[in-house]
C-alpha cells in the first residue's frame, strides 16, 4: 500500500509539474491496459517499482525528443531568416547574436540539425537565388553579386564556380542554349 501511495504521489507530481504533464504520462502508458491508472491495481512493491521505471524512462524519452524538436525548429527559423535576408551579407556572429546564442553553439546546432554548416547553407541559398535571377532576369553577373550581398563580382564568381562547377557566365550561356 505504501509503494502504491509513493508511486501515486510521483505520478501526481509528474502530471502537475511537467508542462502538458497529463498528456505526457498518457503517452508513456498508451500501450498499457488501464493506462497510467494501472498503478492503483498493483499489489506489490515490485510492480510499483517497474511502473516507476517505465514512467521515468518514458518521460525522459519524450522530453528528449521535444528538446530535439525545439532545436530543429530553431535551425528552421534561422534558415528562414537567411532566406528572407538573402540580399544581406550574413555572418554567423550577427545571426547568433540576433537569435541569442553563442557563435560556437549556433554553429554546432546548425550543423547537427541543419545538415550542413551555417556558411554552406547560406552559400547554397545565395547561389540558388543567383541561378534563379540568371534564369528570370537580364541582370549582369556584377549586379547579381551586388544584390546578393557578395563583396565583389570576382568573389561571387569564385563561389558560384565552386558550388556549381561552372562560372556564372557559363551558366548563363548554358541557359541560353537550353532556351533555343
Amino acid at each position: 500500500l505504501q509503494a502504491v501511495e509513493v508511486a501515486s504521489n510521483i505520478l501526481s507530481m509528474a502530471i502537475g509539474l511537467l508542462p502538458d504533464g497529463q498528456h505526457l504520462v498518457e503517452q508513456v502508458f498508451d500501450q498499457e491496459s488501464g493506462g497510467d491508472r494501472q498503478i492503483y491495481s498493483y499489489n506489490t512493491a515490485q510492480q510499483c517499482a517497474l511502473y516507476l521505471r517505465q514512467l521515468a524512462k518514458g518521460l525522459c524519452d519524450l522530453l528528449q525528443s521535444r528538446k530535439q524538436d525545439y532545436r530543429a525548429k530553431v535551425v528552421a527559423n534561422i534558415q528562414q531568416y537567411i532566406k528572407e535576408n538573402i540580399t544581406r551579407k550574413l555572418n554567423l556572429t550577427e545571426v547568433a547574436l540576433l537569435f541569442g546564442f553563442s557563435q560556437n553553439y549556433l554553429s554546432s546546432l546548425f550543423t547537427r540539425y541543419g545538415g550542413c554548416s551555417f556558411v554552406e547553407y547560406t552559400t547554397n541559398v545565395k547561389i540558388a537565388a543567383a541561378k534563379e535571377m540568371m534564369s528570370k532576369t537580364d541582370y549582369k553577373v556584377y549586379e547579381i553579386a551586388d544584390k546578393l550581398g557578395f563583396e565583389s563580382s570576382f568573389y561571387f564568381s569564385k563561389v558560384f564556380k565552386k558550388v556549381e562547377g561552372i562560372s556564372p557566365r557559363q551558366y548563363v550561356q548554358h541557359l541560353q542554349r537550353k532556351g533555343m
